[in-house]
């Protein structure tokens, strides 16, 4: 009984600090511009940046990606339609080489959550 206890407290506390720090990493201060919790987007590959990235269109209708350079490789596929929860920075990845192609909103995305849509 004492083992099943300790193990129910241990993934309970466990649960929590990642829980706890999703919040943080939500918490809009410092060099963070804004956040989006729960939005749908797609996957798209940004090669003047070398880097995959969500994307989704705004309330003003203009193009927003935000770039993930940590990524997992089971989300790499040119438009995946994806679920995410991100703090969005100003973008310090710098570019391979220019694109003029590219109308729209470029910045670093620091996601808490992930998940492919069906």
């Amino acid at each position: 009984m004492r083992t099943f206890i300790s193990i129910f407290l241990f993934a309970l506390l466990f649960i929590s600090c990642d829980r706890n720090s999703c919040e943080k990493t939500m918490e809009c201060d410092g060099a963070c511009l804004f956040d989006k919790v729960e939005l749908a987007a797609n996957m798209t590959y940004m090669s003047c940046f070398d880097t995959w990235g969500v994307s989704y269109v705004n309330e003003e209708d203009i193009l927003v990606v935000g770039l993930v350079p940590d990524l997992k490789s089971s989300f790499e596929e040119e438009n995946l339609p994806v679920m995410f929860s991100a703090s969005f920075y100003a973008n310090d990845i710098p570019l391979q080489f220019p694109d003029p192609g590219f109308f729209g909103e470029v910045y670093r995305a620091d996601v808490c959550s992930l998940e492919k849509l069906d």
